[in-house]
């Protein structure tokens, strides 16, 4: 009986231990490298000029919106956006930039989705400061919910205070500094 009850029971274990890895929460975090990823990286010089995150989603998942804001007042409006139909439940998304307003490119990998898009502005003048922030942890997906990844100020003011990612969803913090040109970026995921 005892013999009988240690098989159930390491049966049942090794059940929930296969029905659990197929239920990871779906996420958005800062990409974390394998050795040679990192080298390639390096030889190419991207290592600390591109922001690239992995998300994990569930199978629901059939639309990826990436949108670029700029403030307005005390309102973020559209600048830029790319929205795809997606299905893969893992990928990787990278942004690089210097300042936000002169260029971006976003570019997109998964098991069956690949791709990359440039948006093309002005370049400056004249010189401006520029800070920006990024998202620094791992962030809970919702579907429908935006999720900021990056957020840039840039201004000819001496003195720039800058604020986290989080600071996306109160604009008016930013609009009360007014500054120059404040940028966001953000990703959504739709079922």
């Amino acid at each position: 009986m005892k013999k009988l009850l240690l098989v159930i029971t390491i049966f049942t274990l090794l059940l929930c231990t296969a029905c659990s890895k197929g239920n990871e929460p779906m996420t958005l975090f800062p990409a974390s490298f394998t050795q040679k990823e990192a080298d390639l990286l390096s030889l190419l010089g991207k290592e600390n000029d591109q922001y690239i995150y992995d998300f994990i989603l569930d199978k629901d998942v059939k639309n990826m919106d990436i949108v670029v804001w700029k403030l307005e007042g005390e309102e973020w409006e559209e600048h830029h956006s790319i929205s795809r139909q997606f299905v893969d439940e893992k990928g990787r998304i990278a942004f690089e930039f210097d300042n936000i307003s002169e260029g971006i490119c976003i570019a997109l990998q998964s098991e069956n989705n690949s791709g990359r898009t440039n948006f093309e502005g002005e370049k400056k003048p004249f010189r401006m400061a520029v800070a920006t922030s990024f998202l620094e942890n791992t962030s809970a997906i919702e579907y429908g919910k935006e999720i900021p990844v990056a957020v840039q100020i840039a201004t000819t003011k001496s003195m720039v205070t800058s604020y986290g990612v989080e600071y996306f969803h109160t604009p008016e913090e930013y609009a009360e500094l007014n500054y120059e040109e404040v940028y966001a970026v953000t990703v959504k995921f739709e079922k």
